[in-house]
């Protein structure tokens, strides 16, 4: 039910609950250039293979807002916040490092299991629509396009385990960013 409903506005607010599943996979292949200072070395192949998988589970707020203009059309905007409680059932780093196992003694084979937090999400979408109602309201036609960002604070966790690993350096999770352009179609009888 809307907060507020003018005749050229509409402000509705909501609240739920969101869940996330998210999986990563990161694959690098490439070919090392020779060694020319220290160590007289071959050039040689370093395959290396990243990856995350993880749930979230929380509460989400935000607001939709609709803005009327004439002939059925519309600009339609949403933002909404929500606070995830993350748990990272696996985070895995595996690497063969070619002719760099003999200069750099670090662990190639890196995996943190369960890793718990709490991550934070905010999304917003701004675009267009227009609907129609035909046969005394009975039905109702509506299409839409928006463009959506979302914004996932710290979600990128195989950053963190490379820097805290590999270079003993502790770092933050690195931020997701998700974007793109919805074209919504439907009927309403």
């Amino acid at each position: 039910r809307p907060f507020y409903q003018g005749q050229r506005l509409i402000l509705s607010p909501y609240g739920g609950l969101r869940g996330a599943w998210i999986e990563q996979r990161m694959e690098i292949s490439l070919t090392e250039a020779p060694n020319q200072y220290f160590f007289p070395l071959a050039s040689s192949p370093i395959r290396s293979i990243s990856a995350s998988h993880s749930w979230a589970v929380g509460p989400r707020m935000g607001t939709e807002v609709f803005c009327l203009l004439p002939m059925g059309f519309r600009i339609e905007g949403d933002m909404s916040a929500n606070l995830l409680y993350t748990r990272y059932t696996k985070i895995t780093h595996k690497e063969d490092p070619g002719s760099l196992a003999f200069a750099n003694q670090q662990p190639y084979k890196i995996r943190w299991n369960n890793y718990q937090c709490l991550r934070a999400i905010a999304e917003c979408a701004l675009g267009l629509g227009w609907g129609e109602y035909w046969q005394n309201e009975a039905y109702h036609i509506d299409f839409s396009l928006d463009y959506t960002f979302s914004y996932l604070w710290g979600q990128n966790m195989i950053r963190k385990v490379l820097d805290e690993t590999l270079t003993g350096t502790a770092s933050t999770a690195s931020d997701m960013y998700f974007h793109g352009l919805t074209v919504t179609g439907r009927l309403d009888f």
